[in-house]
């Protein structure tokens, strides 16, 4: 049974190393993309939360998705690789842009958040002029988006100190999402056992994160204005 199950394996190992430009990553932003586009699926039926935590999730999936069709066919050195990680971040920009706007139709009051939402489509907008500039890489994408995500994180903590329902899983969530950058920091002789490299192992730690984000979606009530009592 075992030398069946390591033969079986060699096997699509070999496949993978052979088809694919980098398999660690194709595999791991595949399968982010799976949980992404299908909580975004489970999201967006009627009545179930608020589109933009739909349409934040979808864009997110969507990222991944191309980013595992990315790391398979595009090699480090194809002149489309530039083009294609600028569509990533712009899908991952508009995705964090979303998720602004969603945090901020459930946990502001509906005046203050008609105002403050349509803000999260200033960090999506300010990536798309550094594209344009050349400036395509990570580190701009997560600067011209680090406004957008300081409001969310702030809005999500203001949210869990009133004990607003399920904006603890919230905040839970972005502080899951932020804590899977730290797999970028794990030397690759410590992942190399288990097959992965640092960027596929921030593609799975993300996984918990989307999954929370997907529960928060569903569980959080609308910030309600308290109602004065009458003079």
């Amino acid at each position: 049974m075992r030398t069946g199950r390591a033969r079986w394996r060699n096997v699509c190992e070999h496949l993978a190393v052979r088809f694919l430009a980098e398999p660690a990553n194709s595999l791991s932003d595949a399968l982010l993309g799976a949980v992404s586009l299908g909580a975004a699926a489970a999201l967006g039926r009627p009545g179930t939360a608020d589109p933009a935590f739909t349409a934040c999730l979808g864009a997110m999936g969507s990222a991944a998705a191309w980013g595992a069709v990315h790391h398979a066919l595009i090699t480090p050195t194809s002149r489309l690789r530039s083009r294609s990680w600028t569509a990533i971040a712009t899908m991952l920009a508009g995705g964090i842009g979303f998720l602004f706007a969603a945090s901020a139709r459930a946990t502001l009051p509906a005046p203050t958040a008609r105002q403050v939402a349509p803000l999260g489509a200033i960090g999506p907008a300010v990536y798309l002029a550094f594209a344009a500039s050349g400036r395509r890489d990570m580190n701009t994408m997560v600067a011209a988006q680090g406004l957008s995500m300081a409001g969310v994180v702030g809005m999500w903590i203001a949210a869990t100190a009133r004990r607003q329902q399920g904006a603890s899983l919230g905040l839970t969530a972005v502080v899951l999402s932020a804590a899977a950058t730290a797999a970028r920091s794990i030397p690759p002789s410590a992942l190399a056992r288990v097959k992965l490299d640092p960027d596929s192992a921030y593609h799975l730690a993300q996984i918990p994160g989307v999954l929370v984000l997907a529960c928060a979606a569903r569980g959080v009530t609308p910030h309600r204005q308290p109602v004065p009592y009458p003079a």
